[in-house]
Formats: structure tokens, C-alpha cells, sequence
């Protein structure tokens, strides 16, 4: 590789942290050293800052400038001044959390100290005091916070680079083809549209339960006062650092319009005073988990079973249960309707090499110490599911979701900071075979941040502070119109599963788009090339 090459990316390498985190970095305590060949060499904090805030070119950055070019220079200039409203409590809580420690320890082989040792410690103090910054955080902040001189690792911020650019390439065309796709399919609408969001004609009712099986853990049961049997089932499968009164809303919401929610073992390891998405990076997932999730599921309808015969007045259809869950929860749901854990996927995703974009594979990749991980998890009671921001790329993968027949609803958002929608839907909705299978994104007109990312868990408000009352709105109206059509086989409520439906529920600043269906010919055909393998796996298509 030539000298210009170097040059260029270690110059762009110093903002591949904040383009990552969606934030920007800044410049080091003194000095960036980094190697050229078998050279090592530095540029100064104060050219950089004389060059981002004045364009001036001096010092040690007039040596490299020529081996640059002016458009680099210039698109370097932006990414070193250009300011995000990070809040430094979340940031710094953040980076304390179990996955964010893990992914800093990653970017800290690329952002070394100047012994060149792993600068996640640096990393992370930098982060939180260019946070506090009145003007926002910006790259040129981060470099200038680094509280030792930083020894940027040149060959890992090439890797990272290009990565992180096939990544955004083929990440931002996929999202155009499916805006594209659902502006096409929008093209009929009825006349008018129910609001689907708003409570229905019947009483939510809720009973707390018991559930004995190997164990016992507690369910809640919210029944439709009056309304007529049997009452079609929908079970919510909670996600890891969740709440019970997060899924209250939903619960009732379809509960009022006649569908008896089940809530399954509720988690009770959030913490107070944070948000949805600080308790989920927190939460233990235990490898165990993506085994008895599911089977808490199981558990819970085998008891209804058994509870209901108990119960004079009350008719249950157990026969075809409709489930939703968000993030393992959402996983749970998938792995109930027909895919077991895939463990060939899993060695070959989880031994790769190279930087993980997609936080959740942290997550996913525990499942590799489950004992024997190849055990039958789906339930034939399982009618139809929705999946919200799951996690299923690498311990599900092609070969499992491919083997889902029921209907599938895959809902996430396009800034989700957990389980990005290319990996965890937009791909797994090219893997299903269902011939009812739909994909919902919350698509914000603005750049999202892990303070108030407006394309987060359209499930849960705490995820998306900005508009939480929209992505509650949505997520109701879409659980609904889903469970009355393949759980109530209520044929009315098709419309409302189609792109009209979502351009008439899309509100600013956050769109929803609805998809039937999408191939990978149309994406390929968006990003101009063959999809990069590592983002989708070769064996992609049954």
C-alpha cells in the first residue's frame, strides 16, 4: 500500500470513533503518532485544530497535506468540526455497560496510548468530557480530551475504515431501495382509516398469575372484559433489562380490542433512573437464556391450559398463539415460530475476524457456551409472530429462520443502536419463507444519537425519548392490525398492514415504512454490486 494510502488513513482514522458512535472525535492531548511503513511519525493536536477551525494548513500537517488532496482534506475538515448533541450521563453510563466496555476495548486497538497499549480507558474519559462540551460533541473535542498522547494503530483504522465505509455504502442503499419499494406499494388506500393506536370497545382486565412448571415464575394475563369467546391468545415475551410496565401499554392496547396478552416471567433487573436502552446494555444475558426464553413461553401456555379448565367463564384459543417480543424477545418469538439455534452459524459468524459493527453479535455469541445448544425450540401452538429489533443474524441465521413458515412481522428502526436493521431485519426478511411476511422501520428525518435516537425499539418509548409517543402510536396500531389478521383471522385489518397504512400513520420527524416483501435483487441493484459477504452471509437463500 502506498504512502498516500497511510497518509490518508491515519489522517481519517481519528474520526472513525465518533463516526461509529454517530458523534464525533477530537484531537489528542499533544501529539497523534502513527506509523508510516516501518516510520513512525505524528501530527500535532494544534495543526489540527488550526486546520478545523480556521482552514489553515501549518505545522506538521503541511508535510501530509500533499499526500492527501484537497477534496479529503476538506471532507477531513468536516468530520473534525461537525457537532452532535451527545448527553455526557448517557455516554458515560453507556460506556460502563457490559457491551459498550466491549466495544471500547475493540476501538482501543486503533486508538492506543502513546506506549501503545489499549487506549479503552482514554477512550472512554475522552468521550465523556468532550460530551460536556456547551457546542456539542465534535471529533477535533474527542482528539483534544484524549487525555494522553494517542498512538493511532494505522493498519487497524485502514481495516475499521474500510469496513465502516462498506458498511454505511451498503446500509444507505438498502434503506433507499426500501423507501423506494414502500412509496410504490403505497399506491391505494381505503377510504378512510381507523385509528388503530386508540383504545378499543372492551375493558382490559389483568390477573396476576403463577406459573408452576420445572419452577414457578409470575405471568400477568390481561382478559377483554365482554368480549365474545374464545379470545384469540397474543403472549409478550420480554426482553433482557425490561420492565413490566413497558408492555403494559401494548397489553392493553390489545386487550381492548378483544385479545387476551399474556405477559411471560417479566424481568426485574432494570435498574431506576435509567433508560430502556442503559438497562438492556446492562442486563446479564446468560447463554441460558436462549433456551429458557423460549421454553418460559411454552411453559406459560401449557399452564393456561391446565389454568383455564379451572376458569367456568373463560375460553382461550391455545391453539394459535400470536407472539411479540423485542430484542431476546424478539429472538424468542422467532425461535417459537420454527428456528432452533444454529450453531454452525454461530462458529463461522462468531470466530470472523475484523471489528463488529453490529453490537448485538455480542450478545448472540454467547450462545457458542451453551452445552448442547442444539435442542427443538419452536412450539406448534406458535400462529403468527412479531419480531422487534431481534437479535437472529448469527444464533438463528439463514438456515433456521428459513425453516419459519407462520406469518412474520420484523419491526426496527433504521438508528437502533443495539441490532442494526440491515443485519437483524432487513436481511433475515430475505431468509424467511413464510408467504405472509411483512417489514415495518422507523426511518427519523434527522440524525439519531444513544441519547435520543428516534430509530430505536419502536416497542418500547424509553429507547426513543424524542418521539416516544409516535413509536407508541405505531408499534400499537401494528401489533394490532398483525394479531386481528393471523391470530383473529379478522381479514379487515389487511390493509392496515401495507405501505398506505404506514404513510397515513407517519408523523414528523419519524416515517413509517411498511414492506410486503423485498429480494436481494433489489438491493444489489441499489448498491451497484453483489451485497458485501460479510454483512450477508453466502448462504443467505434456501
Amino acid at each position: 500500500m502506498g504512502s498516500q494510502w497511510l497518509y490518508r488513513g491515519c489522517l481519517w482514522g481519528v474520526g472513525l470513533l465518533a463516526a461509529c458512535l454517530s458523534i464525533r472525535p477530537a484531537l489528542s492531548a499533544e501529539r497523534i503518532v502513527f506509523a508510516v511503513g516501518p516510520l513512525l511519525q505524528s501530527i500535532s493536536v494544534e495543526s489540527l485544530t488550526a486546520f478545523a477551525l480556521e482552514g489553515e494548513i501549518t505545522g506538521d500537517l503541511a508535510r501530509y497535506a500533499p499526500f492527501i488532496g484537497d477534496e479529503q482534506l476538506q471532507e477531513f475538515r468536516a468530520v473534525l468540526t461537525q457537532a452532535y448533541p451527545i448527553d455526557s450521563l448517557t455516554i458515560g453510563n453507556l460506556s460502563y455497560t457490559p457491551l459498550g466496555s466491549s466495544f471500547l476495548q475493540r476501538l482501543g486497538n486503533i486508538f492506543q496510548t502513546e506506549a501503545g497499549n489499549n487506549g479503552f480507558q482514554a477512550i472512554r474519559a475522552s468521550l465523556i468530557a468532550t460530551a460536556q462540551a456547551p457546542e456539542g460533541f465534535t471529533v477535533l473535542g474527542f482528539l483534544q480530551n484524549y487525555p494522553t498522547n494517542m498512538r493511532l494503530n494505522t493498519r487497524e483504522a485502514l481495516f475499521f475504515m474500510q469496513a465502516l465505509t462498506v458498511f454505511r455504502e451498503y446500509r444507505e442503499s438498502a434503506l433507499a431501495a426500501i423507501a423506494t419499494q414502500a412509496n410504490q406499494d403505497a399506491t391505494s388506500a381505503p377510504s378512510a382509516w381507523r385509528d388503530l393506536s386508540q383504545p378499543g370497545p372492551y375493558t382490559p382486565q389483568r390477573q396476576q398469575l403463577t406459573v408452576t412448571s420445572a419452577g414457578s415464575f409470575p405471568a400477568d394475563l390481561y382478559l377483554p372484559g365482554g368480549a365474545p369467546s374464545p379470545l384469540p391468545v397474543v403472549a409478550i415475551a420480554p426482553s433482557h433489562g425490561a420492565t413490566l410496565n413497558e408492555y403494559e401499554p401494548l397489553a392493553n392496547g390489545l386487550a381492548s380490542y378483544g385479545i387476551a396478552v399474556v405477559i411471560a416471567n417479566p424481568p426485574q433487573t432494570a435498574a431506576t433512573g435509567r433508560s430502556a436502552l442503559e438497562n438492556r446494555l446492562n442486563a446479564d444475558l446468560s447463554p441460558a437464556d436462549f433456551i429458557n426464553r423460549p421454553r418460559d413461553i411454552t411453559a406459560t401456555l401449557d399452564f393456561l391450559e391446565t389454568w383455564e379448565t379451572t376458569q367456568p367463564s373463560l375460553d382461550l384459543n391455545l391453539e394459535q398463539v400470536g407472539v411479540i417480543g423485542d430484542y431476546i424477545g424478539g429472538y424468542t418469538a422467532l425461535a417459537l415460530a420454527g428456528a432452533n439455534i444454529s450453531r454452525s452459524r454461530l462458529d463461522t459468524v462468531c470466530s470472523a475476524d475484523g471489528y463488529v459493527l453490529n453490537l448485538s453479535l455480542l450478545l448472540q455469541c454467547r450462545a457458542l457456551e451453551l452445552p448442547t445448544p442444539d435442542m427443538p425450540l419452536p412450539d406448534p401452538r406458535i400462529g403468527a409472530v412479531i419480531a422487534i429489533n431481534p437479535l437472529a443474524s448469527a444464533v438463528l441465521g439463514p438456515e433456521e429462520i428459513g425453516n419459519i413458515e407462520v406469518p412474520v412481522l420484523l419491526i426496527g428502526g433504521t438508528n437502533d443502536l443495539l441490532t442494526p436493521a440491515i443485519a437483524e431485519q432487513i436481511h433475515p426478511l430475505l431468509w424467511l419463507n413464510s408467504p405472509d411476511k411483512f417489514l415495518a422501520l422507523t426511518v427519523a428525518d434527522q440524525p439519531a444519537n444513544a441519547s435520543n435516537s428516534a430509530g430505536g425499539s419502536v416497542l418500547l418509548p424509553g429507547l426513543t425519548e424524542t418521539n416516544s409517543g409516535l413509536v407508541t402510536a405505531y408499534t400499537r396500531a401494528l401489533s394490532l392490525a398483525f394479531m386481528q389478521r393471523f391470530i383473529a383471522q379478522q381479514n379487515d385489518y389487511e390493509p392496515y398492514l401495507t405501505a398506505a397504512y404506514g404513510q397515513y400513520l407517519s408523523q414528523e420527524p419519524l416515517d413509517l415504512l411498511i414492506l410486503q416483501d423485498l429480494s436481494l435483487e433489489q438491493l444489489e441493484s441499489a448498491y451497484g454490486s453483489a451485497a458485501p459477504v460479510d454483512l450477508l452471509p453466502e448462504l443467505r437463500m434456501r
